[in-house]
């Protein structure tokens, strides 16, 4: 692991007329990442255009070009770089004589290791000893034209393409210097995705002022949008050497291609109405048919509304100075999600060879099982809001509380296996949220010395109402630990064993149920059904990774040309499943792995018992260290410093001689330090970015600290 290197630039120029302004930006991005032989660069161009022709027609063009090249390490989360550098044992050298890295190599003295099974994943396995490779191109074009049909009528039609093409090479040593469990054979992996996205949409406006007092805008509008993706993968083995990494140097034994491809029609109506200012009230209704559901629920109908009623306009209120501004505001609104698989409704067809009478077919079979009824996940969502500034605008608060409720959730629930089916994606079940959030700015000086805070803070609850037939739970298994999402708790619960502390001395085995053989040192798993033994019926919820409340504050210092913002960051609460502790605090997987270095305070005899938490380590799992317990679940709680960022602005006269508009130089630290308890590298570590496995790490790429100095010159 190291620090982030971060070279950056950015140049943009922009001019123009009344009639035509443009505007064109360079970027460049060339980052070495925290893992071992982790690289990003990206070098991309924007340019847009706007053009009035007369006072009626105007029209706008942008256009952004990106190219990334990326070395991919340590982004696989739990068999790769990241998990497998903290479980490396360090009794061994980073190379052993031979110069090879580690003791599987015959040659080496270290070899006389293998006799008692230790394993061996060296890190650099994955990245000295393997090239990856991935190269992104990216073309996005979106453009404009408007035209004021009469007064107070306005007609706009747009269309915008997004084309993505993205290479990945993948190459791996033969035999990985000896760097890994065994001698692995050299593979190759070649993958390519193409997609191209479009959407094109017209709106008809129609804004209009009555009497001076009256404000109303209507709006019609129609879109449409689709998507095509291409993937191709290829993996050849037996290659003669490791000079030539490309596929032809080996043998092609695997080899696929697909394509799929979605659809989104869209209307939509809106009504704004304003009396004064002082009263505001909106409609809106919108209709979506996605080509993702079954042919009789293809389109999900989505209404709205809001008021508002701005206090401060009212002649009670109008004569006090001290108020700048009060509003209520309540609205309700029904959105849609359709993020589920192409075909999801529909019986797809796999493909599998078979033999028959010596010769080898291609059979067909179908891979998934068809819901045509399945549609739309819908969310109806109502809320009530404050906003108020005061002083002149000096102080300024914002309030909200909110309640949803999510109906016909759409999830993969187990069904019988005479189904000839593990799972299918149906519509099962509610969830309910409700949450609240606060924000504050205030300017608490404002002369020559500047200083101004804002701070907010907020939270969300979630609960499962229902789950179908019998509401039985969906457990989702992972590597020995499961996510139940069950109703009455949060959606995505940990699950399993209750661990208290640990079976201080040989008496204690008969003082209460324990594990079945169990020893003194060994962990304490809790009867939670009370029936005077331990086993699978006394798993119970551990937690999960939605923290109680989270805040930020941010205070904004200038002076004389001086410029300092410290942003900090805080989650109290929640839980995360720190998935690597199964490896590094339980000690699975065999007695030569690296462990966390509370470990040291173990119970080693009834006469050193440690710290009465951590128990006695084991060569094999054979109580409850590899299944899920609470022994790996954490507290998420932190408080992070987010960014720091110092600036000085030059004297304006020292700049005009220069013929310059301004010129500033600053430094950026991003990330710089987070106070927690957890004992991974980063309490806002997932391995999976969405759904209910949120908050299990398992190697987790790190979070790394970014220090930039720069300079911006505005001609």
């Amino acid at each position: 692991m190291g620090l982030l290197s971060l070279p950056h630039f950015q140049l943009s120029a922009s001019g123009g007329n009344e009639k035509t302004q443009f505007m064109v930006s360079l970027g460049y991005l060339d980052s070495e990442g925290v893992v071992d032989r982790n690289t990003y660069e990206r070098i991309n161009l924007r340019s847009n255009i706007k053009h009035k022709f007369n006072d009626k027609v105007r029209m706008g063009v942008n256009i952004g070009l990106s190219r990334a090249n990326e070395a991919p390490y340590g982004t696989g989360g739990k068999s790769d770089v990241v998990s497998l550098a903290l479980q490396s044992d360090p009794f061994f050298p980073l190379y052993v004589e031979t110069g090879s890295l580690g003791f599987k190599d015959p040659a080496s003295i270290w070899n006389t290791f293998s006799k008692y099974g230790f394993q061996l994943w060296h890190p650099y396995s994955l990245t000295r000893e393997a090239t990856a490779k991935k190269v992104t191109n990216i073309s996005t074009v979106t453009s404009y034209l408007e035209w004021d049909v009469i007064k107070d009528l306005t007609l706009k039609t747009s269309a915008s393409s997004n084309i993505e093409n993205t290479v990945h090479n993948f190459y791996w040593n033969a035999g990985q210097n000896w760097g890994y469990s065994g001698w692995v054979p050299a593979q190759a992996d070649f993958k390519t995705l193409q997609s191209n996205n479009w959407i094109s949409e017209t709106t008809l406006n129609y804004n209009k002022t009555f009497n001076e007092n009256h404000n109303l805008s209507v709006l019609a509008g129609y879109s449409a949008q689709e998507q095509r993706t291409d993937l191709s993968s290829m993996t050849a083995g037996n290659f003669p050497n490791d000079l030539v990494h490309t596929l032809n140097a080996g043998v092609v034994n695997a080899g696929n291609t697909f394509s799929e491809d979605w659809s989104l029609v869209s209307y939509l109506a809106r009504a704004n109405y304003s009396y004064k200012g002082k009263y505001l009230a909106s409609a809106a209704i919108r209709a979506d048919g996605s080509s993702r559901f079954g042919a009789n629920n293809r389109w999900g109908y989505f209404p709205s509304g809001s008021l508002a009623w701005r206090i401060s306009e009212e002649g009670f209120l109008k004569d006090v100075s001290w108020i700048s501004n009060i509003k209520v505001r309540l609205s309700y609104g029904a959105t849609g999600n359709n993020s589920i698989p192409n075909y999801g409704s529909i019986g797809v067809l796999g493909y599998s060879p078979y033999v028959s009478s010596g010769t080898v077919n291609q059979g067909i079979y179908t891979s998934n099982f068809a819901d045509k009824n399945l549609k739309w996940e819908k969310t109806g969502q109502t809320n009530f809001g404050v906003d108020f500034s005061v002083f002149n605008g000096r102080v300024k608060f914002t309030g909200d509380i909110y309640y949803s409720k999510t109906k016909d959730l759409l999830l993969n629930v187990p069904i019988p296996i005479l189904s000839g089916f593990s799972s299918t994606l149906t519509n099962i079940g509610e969830l309910e949220n409700r949450g609240f959030e606060l924000n504050l700015s205030t300017q608490n000086i404002d002369n020559e010395f500047k200083w101004s805070t804002d701070f907010n803070i907020f939270a969300n609850r979630n609960k499962v109402v229902k789950l179908g037939v019998n509401d039985a739970p969906i457990d989702i298994n992972v590597s020995s630990m499961t996510s139940r999402t069950a109703v009455g708790k949060p959606i995505g619960m940990y699950y399993g064993y209750v661990v208290d502390g640990v079976i201080m001395s040989q008496a204690e085995l008969s003082e209460y149920p324990v594990w079945p053989g169990s020893e003194a040192g060994d962990p304490k798993v809790r009867d939670v059904n009370k029936d005077g033994k331990i086993d699978s019926n006394d798993r119970t919820y551990l937690g999960n990774y939605q923290p109680n409340f989270q805040w930020g504050l941010t205070n904004n210092f200038s002076y004389s040309g001086f410029e300092l913002s410290v942003l900090l960051r805080g989650s109290q609460g929640g839980e995360i499943l720190n998935h690597n502790a199964r490896y590094l605090k339980s000690g699975v997987g065999g007695g030569n792995r690296n462990m966390y270095a509370v470990v040291n305070n173990y119970w080693k005899s009834e006469a050193e018992p440690g710290n009465g938490k951590i128990p006695k380590p084991r060569m094999l799992p054979t109580t409850v260290h590899d299944f899920g317990s609470s022994y790996w679940v954490e507290d998420g709680s932190f408080v992070r410093i987010q960014n720091i960022r110092m600036g000085y602005n030059l004297p304006k006269k020292l700049v005009e001689k220069m013929k310059l508009s301004n010129i500033k130089l600053y430094v950026n630290l991003e990330n710089v330090h987070v106070f927690s308890d957890y004992l991974g590298y980063d309490p806002e570590g997932s391995t999976y970015q969405s759904g209910v496995l949120v908050g299990f790490d398992y190697g987790a790429y790190p979070n790394p600290f970014t220090a930039t100095a720069g300079l911006n010159i505005s001609f």
